[in-house]
C-alpha cells in the first residue's frame, strides 16, 4: 500500500497518521463484497487499556533487539533524536543507542529476556524485567564458559507519537545461577 512500517505501527497505538495513509490502507484491507473507506477507519477510534497499547513495542524492544541482536529495531522504535539514560550517561539519537546495546551485548553475551511486569500510564510506560545471560567475558569472568547469570533491571519509557522519546535503564549487577 505503500505505507511504511513504521506509520503503521503509529497508527496502531493510536499515533498521529495522514489521511493519505488512512485511505491507502482502507483501500489494501476492502474486500469486494465489503468495501471499506477512509472514514470507516476513523468513524471508531480504538480505545487501549494503558499498557497494552505499548505492550507489543515494548516486546519487540525486548525479544528482537536485546534477546536476538536486531539492532535496526531501534530505528524501528526510537525517534531519530532520543535520549537514552543509562549508567555511563546520557546516549543522543539512533546510532549511539545502537553502538551501546552492540557493546553491551559483546561484553555480556547472549541475553534471554522475559518481561516480567508491565504498567502504562498516559505516555509513559515502566517495565521489571529479567535475563538470563551465557557467555561473554564479562558476565562469567572468563573467556568462555557455560555459566548462567540473572539479571534483573526496569527500563522506563516516554512515548511521543507512537516512539520511544526517551529511555531509562536501570540494571541490577548478575548473579550466579544455581
Amino acid at each position: 500500500a505503500g505505507v511504511t512500517d513504521r506509520s503503521v505501527r503509529k497508527a496502531e497505538v493510536g499515533g498521529p497518521i495522514e489521511m493519505k495513509s488512512i485511505a491507502l490502507l482502507a483501500e489494501l484491507y476492502s474486500m469486494p463484497d465489503a468495501p471499506l473507506t477512509a472514514e470507516d477507519l476513523l468513524a471508531e477510534p480504538i480505545e487501549h487499556d494503558g499498557a497494552a497499547q505499548y505492550e507489543v513495542l515494548i516486546r519487540r524492544w525486548f525479544d528482537e533487539l536485546w534477546s536476538e541482536g536486531r539492532l535496526e529495531v531501534v530505528n524501528e522504535l526510537a525517534s531519530p533524536d532520543c535520549h537514552c539514560h543509562v549508567e555511563a550517561g546520557v546516549l543522543r539519537g539512533r546510532a549511539k543507542i545502537r553502538a551501546h546495546i552492540h557493546a553491551v551485548r559483546a561484553a555480556w553475551g547472549n541475553f534471554d529476556v522475559r518481561l516480567d511486569q508491565l504498567l502504562a500510564q498516559g505516555d509513559w510506560v515502566a517495565t521489571r524485567w529479567s535475563a538470563t545471560l551465557k557467555g561473554g567475558r564479562r558476565a562469567t569472568g572468563a573467556s568462555s564458559s557455560r555459566r548462567r547469570r540473572t539479571l534483573h533491571g526496569s527500563t522506563w519509557l516516554r512515548v511521543e507519537a507512537g516512539d520511544f522519546a526517551e529511555i531509562w535503564d536501570y540494571w541490577q549487577p548478575a548473579q550466579p545461577k544455581p
